[in-house]
């Protein structure tokens, strides 16, 4: 693990402490469901696809990218997975698809959700 690696993953830690909300996420290949500590940015940047389409995407995802305590990115099923999460704050939560693995890097798993 790199310097930089190992400074961003404990600061993420720190970011979940202070900041994070509990979610379900269910994987379609085993059919498990875990709770899990996430970021979730509800008003994120629309991104910009390979042939130059904006995409909108409803939420951003941020999980610790391991096994024990968030979402390791290489099990990650774009389409397949889904995350139990609400739109806005306190509103109702629902089963919402994952769209995309938009990175990981510093032991942080991003996924888009529509």
């Amino acid at each position: 693990m790199t310097v930089f690696n190992d400074s961003m993953e404990h600061g993420f830690a720190t970011l979940l402490e202070q900041h994070g909300e509990s979610v379900s996420y269910k994987f379609r290949d085993s059919g498990t469901t875990v709770s899990r500590t996430a970021i979730v940015d509800r008003n994120p940047p629309t991104a910009i696809d390979q042939v130059g389409n904006a995409v909108a995407f409803s939420l951003m995802i941020y999980f610790h990218n391991n096994a024990d305590d968030g979402v390791q990115n290489h099990v990650v099923d774009n389409g397949g997975d889904e995350v139990y999460v609400s739109l806005k704050r306190g509103g109702t939560a629902e089963w919402r698809p994952v769209y995309t693995l938009i990175e990981s890097d510093g032991g942080v798993t991003q996924v888009a959700v529509r």
